[in-house]
């Protein structure tokens, strides 16, 4: 409970402010100082109760506290809202009410805690519309896994608290009436500014003594409070070291009773622990049997599974053969190639030479073979034959690509019906 002892403190301090030097828009320098000074406090002490809830060691008994009560000492009431900077990359700003997003601030970060941190903090003049306000203009930092994004969220962001100014019986209420990032008017400090009148005296918060009063109790009862924890941790120590050598005596007393217990009956024992030896051992062996038939089940579907298995090796290989004697095949097959530079034809070569359905002067050997290796001559009207003189010396030039080409002055549809 020692967070919650420190934030009581900083909010109690917090909202003793000033006498009122005039009930209307008119103040005195020396309160605007006063107040400015305030409001800083006060957005120091809502970084506080954020960090307190976002704190994953927090109690759920202190975390209730700051969430249901402490918060109204510094907002001005549950209506009041805030922009909402905990998730990120909204499509649009979006508003809740402070309940709501202190809420947030835990159930979102849960389950590692989140950190906030608030710098370059400044103040406005005091302005004025239907009520009398500051501004405080601060950057916030914040560091958190979030549950909502699923992801480490580390970012810093402009934000700006409005501090609202209620007349109250000779002082002035300070409370927050809003959070939310910069708008232009915000910026550009475009409002109404209060008439502001020099004042040299200097200021002193009302009942401050009594203020002191207080914070010296509060200190001395939680100075009191942790003596009070470190004595009782002392002692748990001397009492858990106690029943550490009772139970010790407990335990040998027992030991001995049971001696006493099985000298007397000990025939008795014999029996029963025979009994429940037997017992245990058929139940064993009852489980063993109920494994073994499992373990019989299991290897007899793997038998048959590896059986079809084999089988399907038996069939894949002779496939695999199959398709080895095709390839060896048609990696023996000499091919002649007729294009027209936009179909090509393929015709088998069987043996050195080969009639091809081309008239002579319609063809051109185009692959690279010498020329001495190799004959083209016409057959008739109709056909060329093309022979090979040399096997070796014709694929010499190109060893590793058994295709011949030739280019032929054909049509598509020629080359079409040569494909039928």
């Amino acid at each position: 409970m020692k967070p919650f002892y420190c934030l009581t403190i900083a909010l109690f301090f917090l909202f003793h402010t000033s006498n009122l030097t005039a009930q209307s828009s008119r103040i005195g320098s020396n309160e605007v100082e006063y107040v400015q000074q305030q409001s800083k406090n006060m957005v120091a002490t809502l970084e506080q109760l954020l960090n307190l809830i976002g704190d994953k060691n927090t109690s759920s008994q202190e975390r209730s506290e700051f969430t249901e009560e402490s918060y109204k000492l510094i907002i001005y009431d549950e209506n009041v809202v805030f922009e909402d900077d905990l998730i990120q990359e909204r499509d649009r700003t979006r508003t809740i009410k402070v309940k709501e997003y202190l809420k947030n601030v835990y159930l979102y970060f849960k389950n590692s805690g989140v950190k906030f941190a608030y710098k370059n903090i400044t103040i406005s003049e005091v302005f004025e519309k239907e009520y009398m306000f500051v501004l405080v203009f601060f950057d916030r930092d914040i560091s958190g896994d979030s549950v909502y994004h699923n992801e480490r969220i580390e970012n810093t962001v402009g934000r700006v608290a409005e501090i609202k100014m209620t007349p109250n019986e000779g002082q002035w209420d300070l409370h927050i009436v809003g959070l939310r990032f910069p708008t232009k008017e915000d910026l550009a400090r475009s409002y109404d500014k209060a008439e502001v009148f020099e004042s040299d005296s200097p200021f002193k918060a009302t009942n401050t003594s009594e203020l002191e009063d207080l914070n010296g109790r509060l200190v001395q009862a939680n100075k009191a409070k942790e003596e009070y924890e470190n004595h009782i941790l002392a002692n748990s120590k001397d009492c858990i070291e106690n029943l550490k050598n009772k139970e010790k005596e407990i335990a040998i007393l027992e030991v001995e009773i049971e001696k006493l217990s099985t000298e007397k009956s000990s025939k008795e024992e014999e029996l029963r622990k025979m009994f429940a030896d037997v017992n245990y051992e058929n139940r064993l062996l009852r489980e063993e049997m109920e494994e073994l038939k499992v373990i019989e089940k299991t290897f007899k579907k793997l038998e048959d599974e590896n059986a079809v298995l084999e089988q399907n090796l038996d069939k894949a290989a002779k496939v695999v053969e199959g398709l080895e004697a095709a390839l060896e095949t048609e990696k023996a097959k000499t091919y002649c190639y007729l294009t027209n530079g936009e179909k090509t034809v393929a015709i088998e070569m069987k043996g050195s030479q080969i009639n091809l359905p081309v008239k002579f002067n319609k063809i051109q050997l185009i692959s690279d073979h010498p020329l001495e290796s190799y004959s083209l001559e016409r057959t008739d009207d109709k056909q060329a034959l093309f022979a090979i003189e040399d096997l070796s010396y014709f694929w010499s030039l190109n060893p590793n690509h058994k295709a011949i080409l030739f280019q032929a002055s054909l049509s598509d549809s020629d080359l079409e019906r040569m494909m039928d």
